[in-house]
């Protein structure tokens, strides 16, 4: 928890994001080790954009699919999902892997399910 609030909350307003992203995946793995998954998963959801507007594509790409795939093994995924594909479904639209780069239709996610779902 205080690793989240730390370095996904705070310091993000004083330093650069990209200096967050390592401390932040230590706090979920801490987080995993220690049975707290809410933070764990922050921590994984607050990476996402650090990743996709400070890496580049193909590293930030390969990062999303192991947070999509950890945070989809967590109870109740769904709330953390929601934002974290996403951001994945643009980065592998910025790669080229779909043939619209302003849908959010692909690999990662439907557009219509997600919205149908948040809605």
């Amino acid at each position: 928890e205080v690793i989240f609030q730390s370095e996904g909350l705070l310091l993000p307003w004083v330093r650069s994001w990209e200096e967050s992203i390592d401390p932040l995946f230590r706090g979920s793995e801490l987080g995993m080790k220690h049975n707290d998954l809410y933070h764990a998963a922050m921590c994984l959801t607050t990476i996402c954009p650090m990743l996709l507007y400070t890496k580049p594509l193909g590293y930030a790409v390969d990062k999303l699919e192991f947070i999509v795939s950890t945070q989809t093994q967590f109870p109740g995924h769904s709330v953390h999902t929601r934002f974290t594909k996403p951001f994945l479904q643009q980065a592998l639209n910025l790669l080229g892997r779909e043939e619209n780069v302003t849908d959010l239709n692909g690999e990662a996610m439907q557009e219509e399910d997600f919205l149908g779902a948040t809605l």
